[in-house]
């Protein structure tokens, strides 16, 4: 048995031969006062009282020489008992590779319902991945049985910290013999590999017709600080940037000639670290309408006032065509006859 509720809370009572009934130990015992202190100084005292199967309750007050009896005739609730298999304690890891935090949990007494969930110390060090949740279900466990489940976990910023995995079971009732928690101590979480690198903008293989000064939009992740970004351009670096603000969009912008081209962006940390990101392709084909030619063949009289022309041709986008827009001729260059030049 056990007492709450007093000085002495938390304390065992020994088991007493119950008189009249050889087998059947009973949890009864004396409690002593401290020295110095009252007997009998009226405290509320709970008696919990168990075996492998069932469990008993009684309260009183104690007022001198007490004796409270617990009846044992309620069922035992499961209790699930946990323990962190892996990471071990005291371990680090590099920040930006997700991992897991796993535990075995096995119900003790009876049958039950139960689940997992994981309590961080610091989420702004470690913190769960994405998609990953703080509870898991477990759903019926039998007595006996262990269960083994997994949360996914990666760090938010250098640093050390400790995280708990909590189970608890339906029906409920007292735990007794088992521990329901475990915790991982002194997790560290370092800074051991170069940002991470997303391309954004303009998609892999875009075919841009609009012009020829293009933004390039990415993102850049790192437990360091990020020194700067650099943009690549056909193997070459273009532009570099050194106020770099991460974990939001970041852009740099290129004057690009007419073709195909392959582009990324390479970061490096404030410890030196530098990775470089995918490789995606853009193709530059940027043609403005323009007349190339106005051939006349056979003599033509301007008369006063605005003639007009009835085939033009022109390039679009790299096309020759010929247009018939009934455009009038605004400005014109006009050559004599070679007899009639100075």
């Amino acid at each position: 048995g056990i007492v709450t509720g007093t000085s002495h809370s938390g304390e065992f009572i020994t088991p007493a031969q119950i008189i009249g009934f050889p087998g059947l130990l009973a949890p009864r015992g004396t409690i002593q006062a401290p020295a110095g202190t009252l007997v009998g100084n009226g405290d509320l005292i709970t008696i919990l009282a168990w075996n492998s199967s069932h469990y008993g309750t009684n309260q009183g007050n104690l007022a001198g020489t007490t004796i409270i009896d617990a009846q044992m005739n309620l069922t035992r609730a499961p209790e699930p008992n946990v323990t962190i298999i892996a990471p071990d304690d005291n371990t680090s890891r590099d920040g930006l590779l997700p991992f897991n935090i796993t535990a075995n949990i096995t119900v003790l007494i009876n049958d039950g319902t139960c689940n997992a969930t994981l309590t961080l110390g610091n989420t702004s060090i470690l913190n769960v991945a994405t998609g990953e949740t703080l509870t898991h279900d477990l759903g019926l466990v039998l007595a006996g049985t262990t269960v083994q489940t997994s949360f996914l976990v990666i760090g938010e910023a250098i640093g050390t910290t400790n995280a708990t995995i909590t189970a608890s079971c339906l029906p409920e009732g007292p735990i007794i013999s088992a521990r329901t928690s475990d915790t991982l101590s002194n997790i560290t979480i370092t800074d051991e590999s170069g940002p991470l690198i997303a391309l954004m903008q303009p998609a892999n293989n875009t075919l841009n017709r609009t012009g020829q000064t293009i933004t390039f939009r990415y993102n850049v992740t790192d437990l360091s600080a990020i020194s700067n970004c650099s943009l690549i351009i056909d193997q070459d670096i273009n532009t570099t940037d050194e106020t770099i603000t991460k974990d939001i969009e970041q852009t740099l912008t290129a004057q690009l000639a007419n073709g195909q081209h392959n582009w990324s962006i390479q970061c490096t940390d404030a410890l030196g670290q530098n990775a470089t990101s995918v490789t995606y392709n853009i193709t530059i084909a940027f043609y403005p309408p323009s007349v190339l030619a106005l051939n006349i063949t056979s003599p033509v009289i301007l008369n006063a006032g605005t003639p007009q022309i009835s085939r033009v041709q022109r390039k679009h986008h790299g096309q020759r065509r010929i247009h018939d827009p009934a455009k009038r001729i605004r400005h014109a260059y006009i050559l004599p006859e070679p007899e009639l030049r100075p």
